[in-house]
């Protein structure tokens, strides 16, 4: 019971950090942002988002086929669509790995299912990982760039080891023989093409909404500052990276003029439409109950 109430205590962290936010800035000033947004561009920005969706439903469409389900591309945006229902409240978007729990509905043996989530993820991780190196480069210069190439070769080389002297490590590696698979077949290329253009079509998404915004800041500072904030808003302290996102961007677009109350309007812009576009894959889920 304690446990429970300490994790329960930690998701609130964010929503903390984000009240802490709002009581140290002009919240008249963030009210007027918003206000005087470009809604061509808010529409823009919106539609971009299920652009991300719709790629990335394809990349998992092609894992569950490889694995051997046998599911349609309708199904498979329905599914991915719950699954990002589910990763809007709860912590590191674990919520996702329920498509896993769909393909065994579907047939498929526990490591093949969750074997199509974990590299669905790592795929992403991966790309984040070489994103990161440059985007630390273009905010801190390469010295800090250099540093981050070494924490990350230090923490894989500890998770390696973990998984290895860990019983749930253990059952983790039974999954390596699937993604040996993937990665050895033009699958591998394929599924790093969805995921670099997802991203692109990321950035494209957060780019949009700067502009909705009327923030004058240099495209490559944005990105990169996307970059680092996404990692930031992955830990499991705060529904949907709310507070954690907020203080990344102030943090990091201080040095270039963007006003505290301009990186706070961004970083809402982008909680409140994660939030919508969760609204169909919450509509899917509750017909799937029916």
């Amino acid at each position: 019971m304690i446990k429970k109430g300490y994790l329960q205590a930690l998701k609130l962290i964010g929503v903390i950090l984000f009240v802490f936010i709002l009581s140290r800035i002009d919240r008249e000033q963030v009210r007027q942002t918003l206000q005087n947004a470009d809604q061509a561009l808010l529409l823009a920005s919106f539609t971009m988002l299920f652009v991300v969706y719709m790629i990335k439903t394809m990349r998992w469409h092609l894992l569950a086929k490889k694995a051997g389900a046998k599911t349609t591309l309708y199904e498979s945006w329905k599914v991915y669509q719950i699954g990002i229902f589910f990763a809007s409240f709860t912590p590191a978007k674990i919520g996702e790995f329920g498509r896993a729990i769909y393909l065994k509905k579907q047939g498929l043996q526990n490591i093949p299912a969750f074997g199509t989530a974990i590299f669905d993820r790592l795929a992403d991780a991966v790309v984040i990982g070489i994103l990161t190196i440059p985007s630390l480069w273009i905010l801190f210069g390469k010295v800090s760039a250099f540093v981050l190439a070494l924490s990350i070769l230090v923490i894989v080389l500890l998770v390696f080891a973990f998984l290895q002297r860990t019983s749930i490590g253990k059952k983790i590696l039974m999954v390596v023989p699937l993604l040996r698979l993937f990665l050895m077949t033009e699958t591998a290329f394929l599924i790093f093409g969805f995921t670099m253009i997802s991203w692109c079509a990321y950035y494209a998404w957060v780019l949009l909404l700067a502009q909705a915004l009327h923030i004058q800041v240099d495209p490559l500072i944005m990105i990169a500052t996307c970059t680092i904030a996404g990692i930031i808003a992955l830990l499991p302290i705060a529904p949907s990276g709310l507070g954690t996102r907020d203080a990344a961007f102030i943090y990091f677009l201080a040095p270039f003029g963007i006003l505290s109350e301009q990186a706070v309007s961004l970083a809402f812009v982008m909680f409140a439409s994660i939030l919508l576009s969760a609204v169909p894959g919450s509509i899917y889920w509750l017909k799937g109950l029916r």
